[in-house]
């Protein structure tokens, strides 16, 4: 019995010395990052979002965790932080999760511009105009009008 004890209080500090999150805290660490991110503290809030991604925990105690939101929002802390590389690949995490996210193609296209990868930003943004207008330029909007006027039943 007291060699079980020792050895569970071992793997809890063992735990706590790690940084390993319980199900309790992940809720707590959420919205102390989304409030870092509000006040500005945006490397204490890539911090946060950091302690919930890492790791990984698969016994959330019946809590759910959409790590596609915590990539997203760390995503844009690093675009805050003029972290592009970085932003990018939360983004495309978010992409992994989520191949349909408009938002993320978005992001993560603005992204590409800041690193000089003018052929992937275009093929983000094309890609989220295609899913949702809201990410389209005028221009597009035009084009995809244009596009959809032939393949109306009225026309013969």
């Amino acid at each position: 019995m007291t060699r079980r004890l020792i050895g569970s209080l071992f793997l809890i500090s063992a735990c706590l010395a790690a940084g390993t999150l319980f199900a309790t805290d992940l809720k707590a660490v959420y919205e102390d990052a989304q409030k870092d991110f509000r006040r500005g503290a945006y490397e204490r809030a890539a911090e946060q979002w950091t302690r919930i991604i890492a790791p990984e925990p698969t016994d959330t105690g019946g809590d759910t965790i959409d790590l596609a939101s915590v990539y997203f929002n760390r995503g844009l802390t690093y675009k805050k932080l003029l972290k592009w590389a970085e932003a990018a690949d939360d983004f495309s995490m978010v992409l992994g999760l989520n191949p349909n996210d408009a938002e993320a193609l978005y992001q993560r296209g603005g992204c590409y511009v800041m690193l000089g990868l003018t052929d992937k930003a275009n093929a983000d943004v094309l890609k989220a105009c295609a899913l949702e207008d809201a990410y389209c330029t005028e221009k597009m909007l035009e084009q995809k009008r244009e596009k959809n006027k032939g393949n109306s039943w009225g026309n013969r």
